[in-house]
């Protein structure tokens, strides 16, 4: 018998974010896209061979280091000590 679509979903989640609870690294993202910008996503992703996480997390990894780049140590701990990340 084939599995529902929230069947798929809930086993996926388990498999790959299951580690959550136990204290894991991922965590889960809901987000509403364009269209056009998810399949902008999805093409740079298989242009550069790579998943639209590991994408996005490479993205946000070097807009970062910019940001710390530029910053004095002050605006560095200050930009740490951000703690309202809901």
């Amino acid at each position: 018998m084939a599995l529902s679509n929230a069947e798929r979903q809930r086993l996926y989640r388990q498999r790959h974010l299951g580690k959550m609870s136990e204290g894991g690294d991922k965590q889960f993202l809901r987000l509403v896209l364009d269209v056009s910008t998810r399949n902008k996503l999805k093409r740079i992703a298989k242009h550069r061979g790579v998943s639209v996480p590991a994408l996005i997390t490479t993205w946000a990894d070097r807009a970062e280091q910019r940001i710390l780049d530029k910053a004095t140590a002050s605006e560095q701990r200050k930009y740490y000590a951000t703690t309202d990340l809901k």
